[in-house]
């Protein structure tokens, strides 16, 4: 089994930190697991802490009073979250659900006080990442405002897919990540299967074709 560490190379955030901090982080994180479906935590919740995604999915997600969730952000392998409410000290703004089986790491805000007290550039690091996670809020919402639904989901696929193109995720989060029902999403990846772009299989989509995907997500029509 792989180690935390190796699991997490490939994160920006947690590269960019020096090797004195990725230990002293991982040193003082707890490993814990949370299987498909599970509210990892709710929107409203008082911050806990700092979570990693470890194996799995994990998607951020907001229920308004009224209507269908609202899925915001689809996490996987080495991405971190929880950090919002760390750095202000304000409520959960979404719930985090894990879309599939995941192992994940958690340190407590308890422990990232403790942290910041033996080196306060943890701080600037936790807006560092605060801010990649603003930046991606704002690429999806000009994507929904200034592309079309089929340039959307080419761009959301490229995204999510892993090393290997799978893209694993329920048709109901797919469809709110690119801003249209379950029923406007089938006839949109059934022409991108006849494309020879994806192919579909129980509870996956697999991308074929990255050069064309990546041609239709920067349609702007």
């Amino acid at each position: 089994m792989k180690t935390s560490d190796t699991l997490l190379d490939g994160d920006p955030w947690f590269a960019d930190l020096t090797a004195v901090q990725r230990a002293a982080v991982l040193r003082e994180a707890t490993p814990m697991t949370a299987r498909a479906g599970r509210r990892i935590y709710r929107c409203g919740d008082a911050g806990d802490g700092l979570y990693a995604v470890l194996e799995g999915t994990v998607r951020l997600a907001v229920q308004p009073k009224i209507g269908r969730e609202i899925t915001n952000l689809v996490l996987g392998r080495g991405d971190w979250f929880g950090e919002l409410s760390l750095l202000d000290g304000q409520p959960r703004p979404h719930d985090a659900v894990a879309e599939a089986d995941c192992r994940l790491l958690f340190v407590s805000q308890g422990r990232w006080m403790r942290l910041t007290g033996e080196d306060g550039h943890l701080w600037p690091a936790l807006a560092r990442l605060t801010a990649r996670r603003h930046r991606q809020a704002l690429t999806h919402l000009g994507r929904l405002l200034a592309q079309s639904p089929f340039a959307r989901l080419a761009g959301v696929l490229l995204e999510l897919a892993t090393s290997d193109g799978a893209v694993r995720l329920s048709q109901d989060a797919l469809a709110t990540l690119v801003g249209v029902t379950r029923q406007t999403l089938n006839p949109l990846l059934r022409r991108m299967e006849e494309g020879r772009l994806i192919q579909r299989s129980y509870g996956c989509v697999s991308v074929r074709d990255r050069e064309g995907l990546m041609q239709l997500s920067k349609d702007r029509s």
